[in-house]
């Protein structure tokens, strides 16, 4: 491993000192980051003490090397991931793209896109250790090129342009063709000229200096394939029970983010599903996306070593609303209607001195909340941690409980199925749900 990490790095010298030849203007960059989770205790939902390893979504340790190549009008994002003991290109991580920028503040990207530059997070508590529930990354403000529910997003092309204070972009999303991802195909119709048009996302974001930024945009894709694979067999339309097949149906967000006042961070949010297919008939975005509008909040307040981080989430649904398990079969769900989903956590950090720090967050989700990973039972959640800074990167060790969910099984949620377990019935989810723990060592690096 030495050798091959060596050789590596020679290369990339060998071709850095190439490319600053041209003029000194272009450079290769590499760097890697990575987590893995051990869990030498975890309960399980039928009684048993178990153990796992993973990471916080799930049972993959993970290792990722990011490159960049960068002549100030053209590069390159390349983005491998070793997971599981393979090396695949990896853009659940990062971008696999070409990109040129033609004239200042004009750019052109081609490749498996992720684009962060208004994107809005809620990042803190157990999403850096085991996820339990809620949210986290893309919470208030999507980031585009990535898809809810985990998986990659499809191959695109992107157009944005960047003058002063403004950001403005376009991005055009194709099939996936890899094996593995056929049922991407799925998500598009390419009949009428609303072909054009229909899964594309595109959005602005605006800053005022010394006040904070307003964003506004269309997503136009918002669900992975496991979850179109789900919805496709999901209920029946015409009787108004489950969710209508086919998940073609977008998002219009906006979101202001404050950050003019010290030591204060906030995000507020508002998504409301739009239509964008020409396929639906008269069905609307709302009767596809189960909900007519939701508000995502985030906040975090620093005074000296102590950090404290809020979020919440209020979603309005209505009766096509579905959840993990049963109402995945297709169940009534009329009942359900006009219902408010609630999402609330708290998280407090604390630094000890020393490079030791304390981090421990509180988080409760009602049935009928967005991010709820039961769909039939409220969730709660807490945990607590301490971890030690080192030279590149930092570990930890934490206690986390949850009632409402398990940690292990087939939990059918993108944020807790933590599979790769030992011990007798390690994946078996059909027991209890109440009062599961576990004891998470956490290892992240970053170079």
């Amino acid at each position: 491993m030495k050798k091959i990490a060596l050789l590596v790095s020679a290369a990339m010298l060998l071709t850095t000192a190439a490319f600053a030849d041209d003029g000194g203007k272009a450079s290769l960059q590499w760097s890697l980051w990575g987590r893995s989770i051990w869990a030498p205790v975890v309960s399980n939902p039928n009684g048993y003490l178990t153990s796992a390893l993973g990471t916080s979504w799930g049972q993959s340790t993970r290792n990722t090397l990011f490159v960049k190549g960068d002549a100030g009008n053209i590069g390159f994002d390349l983005t491998l991931g070793y997971d599981n003991g393979s090396l695949t290109q990896s853009w659940n991580d990062g971008p696999i793209d070409v990109w040129a920028k033609p004239f200042d503040g004009l750019k052109v990207a081609i490749g498996y896109i992720e684009d962060y530059t208004l994107r809005g997070e809620a990042d803190y508590g157990d999403w850096d250790w085991i996820r339990t529930f809620g949210t986290g990354d893309d919470s208030v403000f999507q980031g585009i090129g990535t898809v809810r529910g985990g998986a990659a997003a499809p191959i695109s092309s992107e157009l944005s342009y960047t003058y002063g204070p403004l950001y403005i972009y376009y991005q055009q999303p194709f099939f996936d063709n890899s094996s593995s991802t056929q049922n991407f195909s799925a998500w598009y119709d390419t009949n009428g000229t609303q072909g054009v048009f229909q899964n594309a996302s595109y959005g602005l974001g605006y800053t005022i200096p010394g006040i904070g930024q307003v964003r506004v945009q269309n997503v136009g894709y918002l669900t992975s394939q496991s979850w179109m694979n789900y919805l496709s067999s999901a209920g029946n339309a015409a009787n108004g029970t489950g969710r209508f097949g086919g998940y073609n149906f977008g998002v219009f967000q906006a979101a202001f983010r404050l950050t003019g006042v010290q030591n204060l961070y906030a995000d507020i949010g508002l998504w409301i599903p739009d239509t964008i297919d020409n396929t639906a008939g008269s069905v609307n975005a709302a009767s596809r996306a189960g909900y007519d509008w939701s508000v995502p909040v985030f906040a975090t307040y620093t005074m000296g070593k102590l950090k404290l981080s809020v979020n919440a989430e209020f979603t309005s649904i209505n009766q096509h609303w579905y959840q993990y398990s049963a109402a995945m079969t297709g169940a009534s769900l009329t009942g359900v209607a006009n219902q408010m989903g609630v999402l609330a956590g708290l998280g407090v950090d604390y630094s000890l001195g020393g490079g030791l720090n304390l981090t421990g967050d509180f988080k409760w989700a009602n049935t009928f909340a967005r991010d709820n990973t039961t769909g039939t039972l409220n969730e709660t959640s807490a945990m607590i941690g301490i971890y030690k800074g080192l030279a590149s990167g930092d570990i930890g060790i934490g206690f986390e409980w949850l009632n409402g969910g398990q940690f292990h099984g087939p939990v059918n949620g993108y944020s807790s199925a933590y599979t790769q377990g030992n011990g007798p019935s390690a994946t078996n989810a059909t027991g209890t749900a109440a009062n599961n723990f576990a004891i998470p060592v956490r290892i992240d690096y970053w170079f």
